[in-house]
């Protein structure tokens, strides 16, 4: 019988249940092996024949088994003798096919001696082709000269056996030569004019026995024209007006300078004789603008300020300066550039700056945003601070989320790698995995007070499908296995976003914070006497500049290092520190009720007696 299935071992059980016998009692041989493709996502079942063996007895003349013999490619029959079994053959190959008695037959076939028998063949043809390319500015061709290796296919031979497998041998039949003629009769037929075409190339490709591609024809490359060139200062930015530049330009300074007059090309010509044109350039001056005049080739500022670039005019605008306190009569700033509040900001305002922001005084209870630096030299009372875009965040959590995709990893390798489906052993790296995913989210909730609303949501979203992902995977059930790859998926994109997103770093400068929150994509600065019961997240560093200055409770977690002076109270308050890279360090004289971590390793240290 022929039976299919993903093993032998696999065939062998539905062979001992559908005839009845132990496995010592069967014979089986292999006609097709088994396919696993795609890490067993795409599998196909291999073929056996397994047939009980025949108790040995005396040769008994008055029952012979047949057989089937192919000597010179012609098949012979041989009957059965008395109670002797029929020989079968069993067809292996799609491009042959078997007519008896001049119908198709199956796969698997009972033969007898008077039985007319014929094979056909289904031969692959040899193939040559010619293809012609161009490069997209038409000044080359490329040939390509393609040869396919053709297949002729005749009846094997076979010894004598009572279950042949039949399969056909195999010649080689190699494609016809391509000439030198024929190919250049294809591109000339493609418009190539003969003058362009490398002839030393094209009968190279001739002598060939394999697909080869050559470069056929070359025309001319054009020069192309070139625009007027100038020089411009670091701080200016082709960006409309109000486009956040830092640091200023002062009275006097260079702006811009014309280093390059316009020059005009030389046209090309194609494979094909076509000219190619190339652009007609006009030479361009300098154009000043209020803020900026010209001398000769160059540009200067006239004022303190920005430089800005509107419409071909180069000049500088001032900067958004509030005079006294910034509050509710002044009302919030959302300003296109750098602001300095020559005051306080008084409670419950608003700053968003695309440049930096600078106060004289000091901040209460207000927020400021700055995608460039921020310094404060005054004090820090309540409120949230932001130097850099809100992506300081992911220094802290970087790290987290590629620990979690490691985690996932793990499960799936470990579950994989089982080869007995074992219940207790896959729950065992089910749960395992759940409980090291639950402390990194632990870890990264720890930093939720320096996300955003929307950083805040994907978290919220991230622990509910993991959690349902799991609960899902405990009742073994495909749908939480998906989700899972889902989330690990999620990750990983996550990832890839925050790796672009850290490289912005930038300075964020106080003298003292009190209850508030202080992030920075870069470096933290306290100036002064330290910070109390405040959430400080830096990209880099978090240094305080004064060995005497105190840190009393909150958070600390830089991407480098954390230079501190005395950390935490006699009477232990808590007082939380962490370096994200395992090469950084934390620096300061520590309390009890500090706790220091080094990436994910707590360190100890000696208390302040």
């Amino acid at each position: 019988m022929i039976v299919e299935a993903m093993s032998s071992a696999e065939a062998m059980e539905i062979a001992m249940k559908n005839l009845k016998c132990g496995k010592d009692e069967l014979i089986m041989e292999e006609i097709e092996k088994p396919l696993v493709k795609m890490m067993g996502l795409v599998k196909k079942s291999g073929k056996y024949s397994i047939e009980k063996i025949k108790k040995e007895t005396k040769e008994d003349p008055d029952n012979k088994d047949g057989f089937v013999e192919i000597l010179g490619g012609i098949i012979s029959i041989t009957d059965p003798v008395g109670k002797g079994v029929a020989p079968s053959v069993f067809i292996k190959d799609p491009q042959m096919d078997m007519f008896v008695n001049g119908e198709k037959a199956p796969i698997s076939t009972i033969l007898k001696s008077e039985d007319q028998i014929n094979f056909m063949f289904e031969d692959i043809p040899a193939e040559k082709h010619l293809k012609v390319e161009f490069s997209d500015d038409l000044v080359c061709a490329y040939l390509t000269i393609e040869r396919k290796y053709g297949k002729h296919f005749y009846l094997k031979d076979i010894p004598k056996s009572r279950k042949a497998v039949l399969e056909p041998g195999v010649a080689l039949v190699e494609p016809d030569k391509v000439t030198f003629e024929e190919c250049m009769s294809v591109l000339e037929d493609f418009g190539i004019k003969r003058e362009f075409i490398d002839e030393l190339a094209v009968k190279s490709g001739c002598e060939a026995r394999e697909t080869v591609k050559v470069v056929a024809a070359k025309g001319k490359c054009p020069v192309q024209s070139r625009k007027t060139e100038f020089y411009y200062c670091e701080e200016l930015s082709d960006k409309e007006i109000l486009q956040g530049l830092e640091p200023l330009v002062r009275k006097g300074e260079l702006l811009a300078r014309k280093t390059l007059s316009a020059i005009m090309g030389t046209p090309g010509i194609t494979v094909k004789g076509e000219i190619i044109e190339v652009d007609t350039v006009e030479d361009e001056d300098l154009v000043s603008a209020n803020g900026a005049e010209k001398r000769g080739d160059e540009l200067y500022s006239l004022i303190d300020g920005r430089p800005f670039m509107k419409k071909g005019q180069i000049g500088v605008v001032p900067l958004l300066t509030v005079i006294g306190d910034l509050d509710k009569e002044t009302d919030d700033i959302d300003f296109d550039g750098d602001v300095v509040v020559k005051g306080n900001v008084q409670d419950n305002m608003t700053i968003k700056a695309s440049g930096n922001v600078k106060i004289i005084g000091s901040v209460y209870h207000s927020q400021i945003f700055a995608l460039q630096n921020i310094e404060v030299e005054g004090k820090v009372i309540g409120g949230r601070l932001q130097s850099g875009d809100e992506s300081s965040i992911f220094h802290v959590i970087v790290n987290i989320v590629e620990a979690m995709i490691t985690e996932i990893e793990k499960i799936f390798k470990g579950l994989h790698q089982i080869k007995v489906k074992d219940v207790r052993e896959i729950l065992e790296i089910i749960n395992t995995g759940k409980e090291n995913l639950d402390e990194l989210i632990k870890e990264m909730e720890r930093s939720s007070v320096s996300m955003n609303a929307t950083q805040l949501e994907t978290l919220n979203e991230l622990k509910k499908s993991i959690r349902h992902a799991f609960l899902e995977i405990k009742l073994l059930h495909q749908k939480g296995f998906t989700e899972l790859n889902e989330i690990y998926q999620t990750l990983v994109d996550y990832k890839e976003i925050m790796d672009e997103e850290i490289e912005d770093t930038k300075v964020l400068k106080v003298k003292y914070a009190q209850n508030a929150t202080v992030n920075s994509s870069g470096d933290i600065i306290i100036t002064g006497e330290g910070s109390y019961q405040s959430n400080l997240v830096a990209g880099r560093e978090i240094m305080y500049e004064k060995p005497s200055s105190v840190v009393k409770g909150g958070t600390m977690i830089a991407g480098k290092q954390i230079n501190a002076g005395i950390v935490g109270t006699p009477s232990e308050i808590s007082t939380f520190c962490k370096v994200l890279d395992g090469e950084g360090d934390i620096k300061g004289r520590f309390y009890k009720g500090t706790t220091l971590v080094i990436k994910n390793a707590q360190r100890e240290y000696v208390a302040i007696e």
